[in-house]
């Protein structure tokens, strides 16, 4: 008889303790929100729908937020070769059959509907994207009626079950640098069972009802970008209005009233663009000049409002000397690792997955480097050396990581303060201007 899925797999459970901790040192902070609206009752058979941003990062992200096992549906032309089918089966994905995959492929949804119910059933959450493909962009797609065929089946199949649709939100600082803040937000569980009357009646209204309702729930979950003319603009104008908008709420600077900042301003500006599209396009203008004269000063917009006295920037680079030694010697000991994917990330065209290969490249590297580190210190000297110069290496390569982002920053600050004042003097009124503008928006 054929494992399910979803059955319990030991070397499944002992690589997910290695991602979620690898996950957890990728990125900066992970805000998790609304985990009391995941049931508790053993009689919910429970459904994630997040948002699809950042291609294997999203599903690794949900799997970091549940301790158990999570079954994951996928698109089904990553399934084309055997040897890749049989590791994403092993990682509990299942295919799922579009009409661009071809009408005859698309019977085999039959089974994988079935294999879902199953998994539902047996108490295994399940997750599906609900955009249907994936958007590099903050902005929720139309939903594709997939899970919802699903969730109505289960409903239907499993009486003894409520199933539930949680939508969920995932929002990152940085789509593909490690070292980004995340924030996932779930919003209250919609109940499948309320709209089964009318899917009963007529499965096209049911379908859409459900639909646009979780649609509906999951938009307030991000930042919500609607313009298509001004998208770039509206995006990079909520970036340096966010801190703003935080000291006017009288609120502290975290990823999550961060993130709450930049919905709020993207709420007004999309609907500036359609009151006041004049004053929309003189002040994505004068963004575009402001944030092109920074990239050519290699500044950044932090550094124009917080500029460093020349005491501060003397004690910062005495500092970052005095700590030298400590980060040359975390970086020569894991340069490899930790450079090895980068070289080969930058030659990817699609930025989309950039941060998806960086991830798997730098988990088992990073892996198999400190094994080996291990085996040959321990041979050479003894295990109890070899496991304290591995945690020394660690230790010093996480300090060396934070050293090159106090280095930049620093480097950053002394372009600034070396600008000449007819530069300084232009930036600071550009930068005024812009954040008065949108104080008069928001």
């Amino acid at each position: 008889m054929k494992k399910k899925i979803q059955a319990f797999d030991l070397k499944y459970w002992l690589l997910k303790i290695y991602v979620r901790f690898a996950i957890r040192q990728f990125y900066g902070k992970i805000c998790i929100e609304g985990k009391e609206n995941i049931p508790e009752d053993k009689n919910k058979a429970v459904i994630y729908a997040p948002n699809h941003q950042n291609a294997l990062m999203d599903a690794l992200l949900m799997l970091y937020l549940q301790p158990g096992s999570t079954v994951f549906l996928a698109r089904a032309d990553i399934f084309k070769k055997k040897k890749i089918a049989k590791i994403l089966h092993f990682l509990k994905m299942l295919p799922i059959y579009r009409i661009r995959d071809g009408r005859d492929e698309l019977d085999k949804n039959f089974d994988i509907f079935n294999q879902s119910v199953d998994v539902l059933r047996d108490g295994i959450p399940l997750c599906l994207m609900p955009e249907g493909k994936q958007s590099f962009r903050r902005s929720l797609l139309p939903l594709v009626k997939g899970m919802f065929r699903i969730a109505f089946q289960a409903q239907q199949e499993i009486q003894d079950k409520d199933v539930v649709i949680i939508p969920t939100g995932i929002d990152y600082t940085d789509y593909i640098n490690s070292g980004a803040d995340v924030v996932i937000r779930l919003g209250k569980p919609i109940e499948v069972k309320s709209y089964l009357p009318v899917y009963e009646e007529s499965q096209p209204k049911g379908l859409n009802a459900l639909r646009d309702d979780v649609s509906a729930a999951m938009a307030p979950l991000i930042q919500n970008i609607r313009s298509e003319k001004y998208y770039q603009e509206f995006y990079g104008l909520s970036t340096i209005a966010d801190d703003m908008i935080c000291e006017k709420d009288k609120q502290e600077k975290t990823p999550s009233n961060l993130l709450n900042a930049r919905k709020k301003l993207t709420v007004s500006l999309d609907q500036a663009e359609i009151k006041d599209p004049e004053q929309t396009a003189t002040l994505c203008e004068l963004y575009n000049t402001y944030s092109s004269r920074l990239k050519s000063l290699k500044i950044n917009h932090q550094t124009i409002q917080q500029p460093l006295s020349l005491i501060k920037i003397i004690l910062k680079i005495a500092g970052l000397v005095v700590s030298f030694p400590l980060f040359f010697s975390g970086w020569i000991a894991n340069c490899i690792p930790a450079y090895t994917p980068r070289l080969i990330v930058k030659k990817l065209k699609d930025d989309s997955f950039k941060s998806s290969f960086n991830f798997v490249l730098w988990l088992f590297l990073y892996l198999l480097y400190y094994i080996f580190s291990f085996c040959i210190i321990g041979f050479l000297y003894s295990w109890i050396s070899g496991l304290a110069i591995i945690i020394c290496m660690a230790l010093s390569g996480k300090f060396a990581y934070f050293y090159s982002g106090w280095r930049r920053d620093l480097l950053c600050k002394i372009r600034h303060r070396t600008l000449n004042k007819k530069n300084q003097y232009e930036l600071e009124e550009m930068s005024k201007n812009i954040l008065k503008i949108l104080s008069r928006i928001i």
